[in-house]
């Protein structure tokens, strides 16, 4: 009665109805609803959010989705089958099942960029008859990186390709084969482009060379980026293609990079040459040294790769990181990631604080979110005091716990999970969820929390609650039932 007097008869009831709410219906729904193919796309992001889970329960509704008409559904089921696979791979019979063609293509297409597609993979499907020749050069390029011959036949018409970029990379990937007169063939056509469309076509080829390892391309993007009319711009990139590709064709490159003693084009080339290559030629930082204490802790970095010291290398990745300068951290994080954990600690350590800074702007948070990643796992507990001790902030806390939960790790979700009082309702929930997907057996009472924000009682992303709506479902057996109502739900177009 005093309670009654307290919270009110109406409070009393719409707690009770609270306290009622199936939570497994609610959840199914909201997958339901996530998922179903919209004209706009915007299921795209559900099904990635899915598909990041990399939860192997989740395959035969990836092989399912793969077969539906809607093509934004089939693809992200073609790759998220692939990305389940031991090893992780497309299979030919899964992008056979897909009935329209430019669908199937652009399937194919985005499993060779995302190094889904095997060589063996390759080599049956050049074997289809309605494969378009762009294709063909492209599969070519995966089995040309495994050292296998191809045929060159139907590869070269796209040398004379209206498209300037198709025909380079055609050029390239004949080149790759034993075949230059193609490149030739390129190279003349390209030298009479006007020199932004030529410039605009260089830097598609760069980069597809790169994406397709076309080794023997270097020498020959070297050479036309080293035109005096080249901007200073594409040389740096066509640079740092040729660093990764065959560095020894880099050096007049590196040169003229650092010839123009500006802060910016020294800053530039070192950043390039820094996370190009895994050790660069010994004593190619003493070009951009110049007394200013940044440009002296990149050259220090350089150094330290060039030597193969890796210890020193994290150390002065974090001082590069301190600089406070964007493009310092950017570069200190892509590096740190072939580097080893306890040498790359330092630096993770530098980004993820700088993250957490309450003026970071939001390319550091972002840089502080991926690094907290491996953070958390090289590291557990120290990602957890950070965590306590940001919890009054909403954004800082929230990037920590989001942090632990892309990571997977045991133990920072549970450190996490054990804090989740003292955070914010939507850190609280990522914090409930880390535990959850890694708890064996999972605690009800954080699987009800979980429950909640899956159904929409949170503040969380669309993404977050998808996978928040499928850890529940899955977690509390009902997997089963979820892959049939969202397989149902995926045949239906919507609005």
């Amino acid at each position: 009665m005093v309670m009654m007097g307290v919270v009110g008869p109406m409070a009393l009831a719409a707690l009770v109805q609270f306290e009622q709410i199936d939570y497994a219906q609610a959840s199914l729904d909201a997958l339901v609803r996530s998922i179903a193919p919209r004209a706009n796309g915007a299921h795209h992001d559900a099904l990635l959010a899915l598909r990041s889970l990399k939860d192997p329960r989740l395959a035969p509704l990836f092989h399912t989705l793969a077969q539906c008409p809607d093509p934004t559904t089939a693809i992200d089921g073609v790759l998220g089958e692939a990305e389940l696979a031991t090893p992780p791979g497309v299979s030919p019979l899964s992008l056979r099942l897909i009935t329209a063609t430019p669908t199937r293509l652009a399937a194919m297409r985005a499993a060779v960029g995302l190094k889904l597609l095997s060589p063996a993979a390759a080599r049956e499907i050049l074997e289809w008859d309605d494969i378009e020749p762009l294709d063909r050069a492209v599969l070519a390029s995966v089995l040309l990186q495994d050292g296998e011959t191809v045929d060159t036949a139907t590869i070269t018409p796209l040398v004379t390709d209206a498209r300037p970029a198709v025909a380079g990379l055609a050029a390239a990937v004949l080149l790759q084969a034993g075949d230059a007169q193609g490149w030739s063939e390129f190279s003349n056509r390209v030298t009479g482009l006007q020199p932004i469309d030529r410039a605009a076509v260089i830097q598609e080829l760069a980069r597809a060379a790169e994406a397709y390892s076309l080794k023997r391309a270097a020498p020959k993007l070297a050479s036309l980026a080293a035109d005096d009319g080249a901007p200073a711009n594409l040389r740096l990139l066509v640079m740092g293609t040729v660093l990764k590709l065959d560095p020894a064709q880099a050096e007049p490159l590196w040169r003229a990079a650092t010839s123009d003693r500006s802060q910016v084009a020294l800053l530039r080339a070192g950043l390039q040459l820094l996370i190009s290559i895994e050790a660069p030629p010994a004593g190619w930082a003493s070009a951009i040294r110049n007394g200013d204490p940044s440009m002296e802790s990149l050259a220090n970095a350089i150094d330290a790769a060039s030597s193969s010291d890796a210890t020193a290398l994290g150390e002065r990745l974090a001082i590069m990181v301190k600089t406070g300068q964007r493009l310092m951290a950017e570069a200190a994080l892509q590096r740190s990631r072939s580097m080893p954990d306890a040498a790359a600690k330092p630096a993770l350590e530098a980004i993820v604080d700088a993250g957490l800074k309450a003026d970071a702007s939001i390319p550091f948070r972002s840089m502080a979110l991926d690094a907290g990643q491996r953070l958390a796992t090289i590291d557990p507990a120290g990602m957890a005091a950070r965590l306590v001790s940001a919890s009054a902030e909403r954004d800082a806390s929230e990037l920590l716990v989001n942090a632990i939960y892309q990571s997977k790790d045991a133990r920072a979700a549970e450190l996490a999970c054990a804090a989740r009082e003292q955070l914010g309702r939507s850190a609280a929930s990522m914090a409930c969820m880390a535990r959850a997907r890694t708890s064996d057996p999972v605690d009800p009472a954080i699987l009800a929390q979980v429950g909640v924000a899956g159904s929409g009682g949170s503040e969380l992303s669309i993404n977050f609650k998808t996978q928040a709506a499928w850890i529940f479902l899955s977690r509390s057996g009902q997997a089963d039932r979820a892959i049939k109502a969202m397989t149902e739900a995926s045949l239906k177009a919507t609005p």
